[in-house]
């Protein structure tokens, strides 16, 4: 065998090798592809992020006017998430995995763009999120902008669970400035309370059927003493007040 010949079989092997690493890439591809899950929701819980709540039939979404699209990997894990009001995607989140652990979260609004007619999704926020077990246990928040030549880093946040209860701690420069405690099982929302940096109570937010039922503001003076409080119904007019 001649060298122009050896030379001639070793190229068509590699090409052979090519074609054949790249159908086992697009087969693996495709196989993933097909392992993809669409479900609809109600409610989404902004607050822990990839959490979603009272799924609807996907042949009942006419009697809807809005509604979250989400898309799971092949693993369970959220791709993306789409909300949309009467047809229209408002806004959307687009998850990226590193790994199991890592992971960014990419938020975009429909925003029209100077020197545009036609409104379009724009991203405002991302999340660099730690996972474990499934569960965010922490993440870094940076504001994003076609604007601005990179993220600029907002703040971040640390997550503990309990039996029926999350508690995430918002923090800037390391120190908590406030925090949120979350009752909630796998299907539902039952109340999200908010503390300030000072520790005390300055929200409460109570849901039935994870809708928003009512929602009770507290009020201090300068020294931190409990002054009134205020309730609200699901609609935002005033229910009762106290003075305290």
């Amino acid at each position: 065998m001649t060298k122009k010949n050896v030379k001639n079989l070793f190229i068509n092997i590699v090409l052979l090798l090519i074609i054949v690493l790249t159908a086992i890439i697009l087969f693996s591809y495709n196989l993933k592809s097909q392992n993809l899950k669409i479900k609809y929701f109600e409610v989404w819980n902004k607050y822990t992020l990839l959490q979603f709540y009272n799924e609807i039939p996907k042949e009942n979404l006419k009697s809807f006017n809005f509604y979250y699209i989400v898309t799971y990997d092949f693993k369970g894990r959220v791709l993306k998430f789409e909300y949309l009001v009467n047809g229209i995607i408002e806004f959307n989140g687009e998850v990226a995995f590193f790994d199991d652990n890592h992971a960014t979260i990419t938020l975009k609004k429909l925003e029209t763009q100077l020197m545009s007619t036609q409104p379009v999704l724009v991203p405002y926020a991302m999340y660099e999120i730690v996972v474990n077990d499934g569960l965010i246990t922490s993440y870094i928040l940076y504001k994003v902008s076609p604007n601005l030549e990179k993220p600029v880093k907002i703040g971040d946040a640390r997550f503990t669970y309990k039996d029926g209860q999350i508690i995430v701690e918002n923090l800037f420069n390391d120190k908590v400035i406030m925090r949120i405690e979350i009752k909630q099982d796998l299907q539902n929302i039952y109340e999200i309370a908010f503390f300030n940096d000072k520790n005390l109570l300055t929200e409460k937010r109570i849901f039935v059927n994870n809708r928003l039922y009512q929602r009770i503001v507290y009020k201090y003076d300068n020294t931190g003493k409990l002054i009134q409080i205020i309730t609200y119904d699901a609609t935002g007019q005033i229910v009762s007040i106290e003075n305290k």
